[in-house]
Order: structure tokens, then sequence, then C-alpha cells
């Protein structure tokens, strides 16, 4: 166990110094889409795994369940890259987005910009289990951001909360029905109903099981199959899911 620690420690320093190194480098490509390196928002140890290649291993998830034409939704927009990817590479022809930090929101915008595209549609809340204020830990390390977990280096900010329930309602008053879902918000995707979750036909979801607990994710997972989804791929704890019809 020390030595998994002093591991982690080590690569903690390492991703900071080469991050501090990039300083003066302002974006670079991640498959197939220019992101920032130069904002403010962003944390050294941030910086250098966007240059690294910033979830990658996602694209070809979102590739398996984003046709062109959908409308995607994403909780937990964070830098705008997986936006990226289902608005200029897979041809989704709406994208709606909500970020609990602040400081985040202008650098999906600048994002977006750098790849010659409007600004997207941008809603400041954190997906919570109820409507209203919530406390929600912020951190530079956008990794250690939660509503859930507070870690060493964030701080509490108040935040709009808002439940998927109602956020779909919202958008369905909108006339907007959402093909896919992608849900990436530190642990806060156990605290959505599978009933809700099942509303939208395709879900990209990243499980935090450090955060919640293995079996808290697990149980939350099986509830979402015995809601009706499937899963049709895997990278980690990160999950495509397709609902199956309904039987007649």
């Amino acid at each position: 166990m020390k030595t998994v620690e002093l591991w982690r420690r080590l690569r903690r320093v390492r991703d900071a110094v080469v991050g501090r190194l990039l300083a003066p480098v302002a974006r670079t490509e991640v498959a197939g889409v220019r992101l920032a390196l130069d904002h403010p928002a962003l944390d050294p140890a941030v910086r250098y795994l966007i240059w690294r290649g910033w979830e990658r291993d996602d694209v070809p998830l979102l590739a398996r369940l984003v046709r062109p034409g959908d409308v995607v939704l994403e909780c937990g927009a964070g830098i705008g890259f997986l936006a990226l990817q289902a608005m200029r590479r897979l041809g989704a022809a709406r994208y709606v987005g909500v970020e609990a930090d602040p400081t985040l929101l202008d650098l999906v915008r600048a994002n977006f910009a750098l790849n010659g595209l409007p600004p997207p549609e941008l809603h400041h809340a954190a997906l919570a289990a109820g409507d209203g204020p919530v406390r929600f830990w912020r951190s530079r390390r956008l990794w250690s951001s939660s509503l859930l977990r507070a870690r060493a280096d964030a701080e509490p900010v108040t935040v709009p909360g808002i439940r998927l329930a109602t956020l779909l309602d919202r958008l369905a008053g909108e006339g907007v029905v959402p093909d896919v879902l992608v849900l990436d918000v530190e642990g806060a995707e156990v605290t959505v109903p599978p009933a809700d979750l099942a509303r939208v036909p395709r879900v990209l979801v990243e499980l935090h099981p450090a955060v919640v607990g293995a079996a808290r994710a697990r149980a939350w997972l099986e509830a979402v199959r015995e809601a009706g989804f499937v899963e049709v791929a895997r990278v980690r704890e990160t999950r495509a899911l397709v609902r199956r019809p309904l039987e007649t």
C-alpha cells in the first residue's frame, strides 16, 4: 500500500511539473479536436493530462452512441472535449451541457471557438438528488471536484442543483428531447433514479467507485440494467449503454 501511495504522489508531482513546462503552449489537438492549454481555469496537472490525450479512450464509446442529427445532453461538461467530438466529428445536431464548476463554462466556449463552432448551450448547475442550492467541492484538478466528496485540494462553493428529471422536463418544454445522455459527474451518477435515466435511449456514463464505494456503484448499475439498459461497450469504468425496446 505504501508503494502504491508513493507512486501516486510521484505521478502527481510529474503531472504538475510537466504541466508547468507546457505553460508557453497555447493549445493542443486530441482525437481531431483542438483544446486550449492556456486558459486560467486549468491547473498545471490538468494541462499536462489534456496534452497527453484527455479522455481519448472515451471517443470510440461515444461513437457507438451518437448518430448524425442527434441531440446530446451532457451532465459534467468539463472542458467540452466530448461535446466537440459529438458536434464536430459525429454529426450531432444539438448539444446541451450542464456543468457545476462555473470556471469551466468559459473554457468550453473557448474550446468551441478554437474549433470554429458557435457557443454551445450551457447551464451552470450540478446534477443532484434534488432541486435547489447544493454544496459542491470545487478543485482546479477537475477530477477532484465532486458533489459527494471533499478532497484536501477542494473548496466548498454553493451552486444550483438540478435533478435529471427536472432537466429533461425543462428541455421537453422547449421541444428538446435528448437522444444521448453523457454522465461524468464524479459519483453523483448514483443519485439518478434509473427510471429517469430510461427517458433517454442511449447513455454514456462513467462510474466512480472510489468516490461512492464499489458496492454502491455495482448496485446502481444493476438497477440501470433492470430498467432496460444493456452494455454495448466499456473502457475501464466508462460504459456505453443502450435501452432495450419495450416488449409488446
